[in-house]
């Protein structure tokens, strides 16, 4: 697991098993029909920051990321959320309304001068800072304070800058701001992957596989691949 919050009882939760890292795996909500991770991605990339440059803030709130490698970041099944996605989630928590969104995403501890929320849905979004090079001295901001995750969607404008959910602990309310991801002012934010609509999870190991629907009927396009029981084996033991 990538951090050592504790969600709240009572809700169900599923896990995603990173392939690269066998032995990593994610926390996992459903929300508003779809699969989302609860827990910040923790993968390591060369242009990825630990908080303060450390470790420590990394198993606590994964790791940042600029946005060229969020955008491929997701393991296979997954995909980094669009704008639209992002706000489809917004609606979904927030009964319509931004404003109730922030507080029901947000954990239920951890965040400064009681900017806590409910985390009423399982999303538990920790204030996991970012790093910015905005102002030409790559600086760490905003831990405790705030959270900021990429979407896979450039601004109109152009795509020098990108979409991302913006939370902080001065308001309850959720939105999507803008963030420079080329020349020399960028950010580094945190990732979130959402379970792309023809993929299911097995939650006894955290396995995705593809799905395809012919006719009525909705049919597994892999082979199961659970290694449980003893009467399993790989063909040639291999």
């Amino acid at each position: 697991s990538s951090s050592s919050y504790v969600p709240p009882s009572g809700r169900s939760y599923g896990i995603m098993t990173d392939p690269r890292t066998p032995f990593f795996s994610y926390r996992t909500v459903e929300i508003g029909g779809r699969t989302w991770m609860a827990e910040n991605m923790a993968w390591q990339e060369a242009n990825s920051f630990c908080y303060d440059g450390n470790t420590h803030n990394c198993e606590i709130y994964g790791r940042l990321y600029v946005w060229g490698d969020a955008k491929n970041l997701c393991p296979e099944g997954w995909s980094l959320p669009s704008k639209g996605e992002w706000e489809e989630l917004i609606k979904s928590v927030g009964d319509g309304s931004a404003k109730k969104a922030g507080e029901a995403l947000k954990t239920n501890s951890g965040w400064k001068n009681d900017g806590n929320g409910t985390d009423k849905y399982g999303f538990s979004a920790l204030p996991a800072g970012f790093w910015s090079n905005y102002s030409g001295d790559g600086g760490y901001y905003g831990l405790e304070g705030a959270a900021h995750f990429w979407s896979a969607t450039a601004t109109e404008s152009g795509s020098n800058s990108a979409y991302g959910l913006k939370l902080e602990y001065t308001v309850d309310s959720a939105s999507m701001s803008e963030y420079y991801v080329t020349g020399d002012h960028y950010y580094a934010l945190s990732v979130r992957c959402i379970l792309d609509t023809n993929y299911f999870v097995d939650n006894r190991d955290g396995k995705t596989y593809r799905m395809v629907k012919i006719g009525d009927q909705t049919w597994m396009a892999q082979n199961l691949n659970y290694a449980g029981g003893n009467n399993s084996w790989c063909y040639e033991d291999d």
